[in-house]
């Protein structure tokens, strides 16, 4: 059965692509840049956005070497990446998952978190999978974020019991269907 599923789309873009379409329905005077590495553009993933205020920043690096370096040399600066490209500072970055993402302290992170299955029941996970969120390493990103998102006041318990972040770093935003559904 493949009930929900739409092509290849995971979780995270379902996620990522319903806030950006309430964002920006939203708020109607702020800048953003739109941040992805990938070997493919993903014009079919990104709406068309009002150019004047949002712009896309896309680079091409192999995503494992690039996680690699953002996760033990916390090199290059996802700021200093984007104001390559851009010409245009960030204040904020946003992250959708907990993945290395390195900035210049001058700039502040807020981290998503939708849960800990990894950590909890990694008995789930086959070992490259294992082996691969030990790379991601969410503690770091636990410590270099300015705020979290938890997904669910279960998230933000597992956040606060498991890796004992101070409760007042967590902010609870639940995840909202889309509204084409």
């Amino acid at each position: 059965m493949r009930a929900l599923m739409h092509g290849r789309v995971s979780g995270v873009e379902n996620y990522i692509r319903s806030l950006l379409d309430a964002l920006f329905e939203m708020d109607k005077e702020n800048q953003y840049i739109l941040f992805y590495n990938s070997r493919k553009k993903l014009k079919p993933f990104l709406p068309n956005f009002d150019a004047r205020r949002i712009k896309v920043v896309h680079t091409r690096y192999p995503n494992k070497l690039l996680h690699l370096l953002w996760r033990f040399f916390k090199w290059p600066k996802i700021d200093r990446l984007i104001e390559k490209k851009s010409g245009k500072r960030i204040d904020v970055l946003f992250v959708p998952d907990p993945r290395p993402s390195p900035v210049s302290a001058s700039v502040k992170k807020v981290t998503t978190f939708h849960d800990l299955s990894f950590e909890r029941y990694p008995q789930h996970f086959s070992w490259k999978s294992q082996l691969w969120f030990k790379v991601l390493y969410p503690q770091q990103e636990i410590k270099t974020s300015t705020a979290l998102i938890a997904v669910s006041e279960f998230t933000k318990r597992e956040l606060v019991d498991f890796y004992k972040v101070n409760e007042e770093k967590v902010t609870v935003i639940h995840e909202a269907v889309p509204g084409q559904m």
